[in-house]
């Protein structure tokens, strides 16, 4: 009879016990994960698009910034950069382009190499926000990723405050081949 006064008597306390470690096992969980959610780079913006051979201009994507960010981070991704189709009909392509952009010219073999050799797709990217001109990133490379916040900034831009509307802007210069894909992401810069 004694050992069951002593196990009703623990058995309250083992069991608040039990309820007191689960309970802070789970808030420490959302508390860690929360804090893994705080160091991630949060994206507000995200937009894909295909270009076909051949197109050259200007994209303009818009978006209203959160209102409490403290720096933006843009990533700007595009495949087929280079030549993937037949180099043959590239190059009769090439001789002809050359000979339209410059009529007078008597290109010689090496120059012809070097004008199809150098040839590549090529898009580059400007932010604004609020009509304000942040900069711009003439980079070659298929992969751009660039921040701006009010203290720093990657080469080619200027530290700003990211506020109210962010404009970016594709330059699309060149495109050598069709169903070209890109990607443009915006998010939270974090340091």
């Amino acid at each position: 009879m004694a050992n069951f006064r002593h196990f009703t008597f623990f058995l309250p306390l083992f069991v608040i016990g039990l309820v007191f470690v689960v309970f802070n096992y789970c808030y420490n969980q959302n508390t860690e994960n929360e804090r893994r959610t705080e160091m991630q780079a949060q994206t507000f913006y995200t937009v894909k698009g295909v270009l076909p051979k051949g197109f050259v201009g200007h994209i303009a994507y818009s978006t209203v910034l959160p209102k409490a960010i403290t720096g933006v981070q843009l990533k700007f991704v595009f495949d087929k950069k280079n030549l993937l189709e037949d180099e043959e009909s590239f190059h009769d392509e090439c001789v002809q382009t050359l000979a339209a952009q410059a009529p007078k010219l008597v290109p010689t073999q090496e120059l012809i190499d070097h004008f199809c050799a150098s040839a590549k797709t090529e898009i580059n990217v400007s932010v604004f926000f609020d009509d304000y001109c942040a900069g711009s990133a003439h980079r070659n490379s298929a992969e751009k990723e660039f921040f701006i916040t009010p203290t720093a900034a990657s080469e080619g831009f200027t530290p700003c405050q990211p506020c109210g509307v962010a404009r970016v802007v594709l330059h699309v210069l060149n495109v050598l081949n069709d169903e070209t894909a890109y990607t443009l992401t915006m998010e939270e810069y974090k340091q």
